[in-house]
């Protein structure tokens, strides 16, 4: 991409070669499409929101992963998708060990599937900040806090097509 810290408050979709580390604060729109993060992600809490059409976000493995602030994301999904094609965020097998998630702090929308196979993912906080609609894959998930999981309309957001919330390990 040729602005790989989306100084203009659009995120383009493209190959980051470089830590996209958002401003703390600042509001910015991922534009439709797949992104590849090879020095990892940060949004820094940022207010994020996807367009409309949606986006899928890849980060690479062993590089840092940070969802905080106030996300808005949606996953791309092609029509006539399948169970399981909507993937909204994904890393690659990695030696990262956690992720938190702090309900109190962040507001979290997410529409799609959150697939962090190598990560233990903590959800803390006393607000039901984080939403999401879909399915999370996850090492581990530890729930100290309120988290609202929901079946999405959209079956490519689910990872199997029933509709029913459920926790696989």
């Amino acid at each position: 991409v040729i602005d790989s810290s989306c100084s203009s408050g659009t995120c383009q979709p493209g190959i980051y070669n470089s830590l996209l580390e958002l401003a703390k604060g600042k509001a910015y729109t991922f534009a439709s499409g797949f992104y590849v993060f090879n020095k990892g992600l940060k949004t820094n809490s940022a207010i994020v929101t996807s367009a409309p059409n949606g986006v899928t976000l890849y980060v690479a493995s062993n590089q840092p992963i940070d969802l905080s602030g106030t996300l808005t994301l949606s996953a791309l999904a092609a029509p006539g998708c399948t169970a399981g094609s909507g993937v909204l965020v994904y890393q690659s097998p990695s030696t990262l060990s956690t992720m938190k998630l702090a309900g109190s702090k962040d507001k979290l929308n997410l529409q799609g599937i959150v697939d962090l196979p190598y990560l233990d993912v903590i959800i803390s906080g006393t607000s039901s900040n984080l939403s999401l609609s879909g399915s999370l894959i996850a090492h581990s998930i530890d729930l100290n806090g309120n988290m609202n999981p929901g079946v999405s309309s959209n079956p490519c957001y689910n990872f199997i097509s029933e509709n029913k919330v459920s926790l696989v390990q």
